[in-house]
């Protein structure tokens, strides 16, 4: 690189040229005197002793975008390491790029012709035709565990719902994962939530001789469905209809 100050008449008046060549490329930028011209040379020396021949080379504008670029992940808390990482992550060499519409449909086919129940593709398509609802082309290896977790949370549901929610997502995204359309399971490292249980025991007792269903007020007979144990259900037995057989219902 060789860098050269002058003056030169331009416009009817003397400016100070720096003339940068290098490469066989020659660069010329105009400065009104020559300290400011000076300044300029200096500063493309600092930058190419500091960065080398790429940001030296590099043009105005697209250094100019990069500065930019670099003010925004300093505000999000952000560096370029983690930048870079996550894009890796999400765009992996030699993974194919799968939309997630085109994903989600084809997981359904091979599910439907793996002779799943119907109840459950059914599930699936409702479940992930919701979630990829303003996602359709978006890249089904650029889906992180932040990005699930913030949807389902986000949503404020139930904490039984939320788990199975996660358990959707594990089953898709395993099923990705088999053929080659992510590099990882975003599901792996997903907390789930706590489901409150109620205890057994937790209803009061009933009466002894009647099921709980009888024990209410203005219950008529044992909704339950004639337990066993029950005895309304054993007064109102009916005897079978066949010849010999035994009745299944207990005796009173």
């Amino acid at each position: 690189m060789k860098l050269t100050i002058r003056p030169q008449r331009r416009r009817g008046r003397i400016e100070w040229v720096l003339d940068v060549r290098k490469q066989g490329k020659r660069t010329r930028t105009f400065h009104p005197t020559k300290a400011a011209a000076e300044s300029a040379a200096a500063d493309i020396r600092d930058q190419w002793s500091v960065s080398g021949h790429s940001w030296a080379t590099m043009p105005a504008r697209e250094r100019a975008e990069i500065v930019l670029v670099a003010e925004e992940i300093k505000q999000a808390g952000r560096t370029w390491r983690e930048v870079w990482d996550f894009y890796r992550s999400a765009h992996p060499v030699g993974v194919p790029s799968l939309p997630l519409e085109e994903a989600i449909a084809r997981f359904l086919e091979e599910k439907t012709a793996a002779n799943r129940r119907p109840r459950y593709v059914e599930q699936m398509a409702r479940f992930l035709r919701f979630f990829a609802r303003g996602r359709e082309r978006l890249q089904v290896g650029a889906i992180t565990r932040e990005m699930l977790e913030q949807w389902v949370q986000g949503r404020r549901l139930h904490a039984a719902t939320q788990k199975n929610n996660y358990l959707l997502f594990g089953a898709f995204f395993s099923h990705a994962l088999k053929r080659g359309w992510v590099a990882r399971n975003p599901c792996r490292g997903i907390e789930h939530p706590r489901v409150e249980r109620v205890p057994r025991g937790f209803w009061p007792r009933p009466r002894r001789g009647t099921c709980s269903g009888c024990a209410k007020p203005g219950t008529r007979s044992c909704w339950r469905g004639w337990r066993w144990g029950c005895s309304r259900a054993r007064a109102r037995r009916k005897p079978t209809s066949s010849p010999g057989r035994r009745s299944t219902w207990p005796a009173a």
